[in-house]
């Protein structure tokens, strides 16, 4: 179980598992700069990074005292080239 984010290529190899599917807290981490896997939404961590840049979507957290609110909304244009997800596959497994 890792004790921090990996800094390394190799998490990205192909098969790999994301920190944030074995990041078991306790305090919950929020974190964008993986566009490959997609949004993120485990008990302890949520990766943010949805691709806008590569014409997906933009997502965020609202961090309230009530409690927090996820939003999405769609990118106007594709800014960079990259991997564009396909449609229906908002929870980055694909």
């Amino acid at each position: 179980i890792p004790t921090s984010p990996p800094h390394s290529s190799q998490w990205r190899e192909i098969g790999s598992v994301g920190w944030a599917e074995v990041w078991r807290g306790p305090e919950h981490c929020y974190f964008g700069h993986d566009a490959m896997r997609g949004l993120q939404l485990e008990k302890h961590a949520t990766g943010l990074d949805t691709g806008c840049c590569y014409g997906n979507q933009l997502s965020a957290v609202v961090l309230t005292a009530a409690g927090c609110e996820q939003l999405q909304v769609d990118a106007l244009a594709e800014y960079s080239v990259g991997k564009k997800k396909k449609k229906g596959n908002e929870g980055g497994k694909e």
